[in-house]
């Protein structure tokens, strides 16, 4: 006699088999945090620094507008530390470490760019020139395609500014000699009181006009019957 459920263990097998062959790469991805930075045909997130929800009420446009040196002042470069572990698999960060699929990262920071020895960099990045200054650096991290457009390095970015300084102010802890930070911005001058100041009352007989006796002067005026 047939297995009247015979039909729906077929249905429940495919099932079960598309969502193993759709979600489990999905999975690997989200756990692993992605392939290697620098490959061409590979977009890399940080599995550990997901967008963070908003309680109502709350905003994130004070973030968004501070300036670069008041973010690194308030940086944990702990937390930075955090966030470039997965980045190990193509760069390392030690004095003296090797390249890997990306260059030694130790002293970066205000590095010429495109230039740690025996790196082979892409054309793109040599052209790019000058030195790693925090400002470039954190626009590299936010953004590497935008901020050197043909860079091998196909990572897409941080989009936070409080999560890039966070690994800028890390990035500042590999050297032997760190960059200071750029001084926070200035903080605008105080408002000053819109409110006029209340007018001190007037002498009454001053402010009486001309030929108008005040009621004082009414009194004192008028003699005894």
């Amino acid at each position: 006699m047939q297995d009247p459920l015979f039909v729906n263990k077929i249905f429940g097998a495919i099932l079960a088999s598309a969502l193993i062959f759709f979600g489990l790469p999905q999975l690997a991805n989200a756990v692993l945090g992605g392939g290697g930075h620098h490959g061409k045909h590979h977009e890399v997130k940080f599995a550990y620094a997901p967008e963070l929800k908003l309680e109502a009420g709350q905003s994130n446009g004070d973030s968004a507008s501070a300036d670069l040196g008041t973010l690194l002042a308030a940086a944990n470069p702990d937390g930075g530390k955090r966030r470039t572990a997965l980045c190990a698999s193509c760069h390392s960060f030690e004095k003296g470490g090797p390249n890997l699929q990306g260059p030694n990262l130790y002293g970066v920071v205000g590095a010429p760019v495109a230039n740690h020895a025996g790196f082979t960099y892409s054309a793109a990045l040599k052209a790019f020139g000058g030195a790693w200054t925090y400002e470039r650096l954190n626009e590299f991290l936010k953004q590497p395609q935008k901020a050197v457009p043909g860079t091998a390095m196909s990572f897409a970015g941080i989009a936070k500014p409080e999560q890039r300084a966070e690994v800028l102010a890390y990035l500042r802890t590999l050297s032997d000699a760190p960059v200071d930070f750029p001084a926070p911005a200035a903080a605008p001058a105080a408002a000053a009181d819109a409110a006029p100041a209340e007018a001190a009352p007037s002498d009454a007989a001053s402010a009486a006009p001309a030929g108008q006796a005040t009621p004082e002067a009414a009194d004192t005026s008028k003699e005894p019957g």
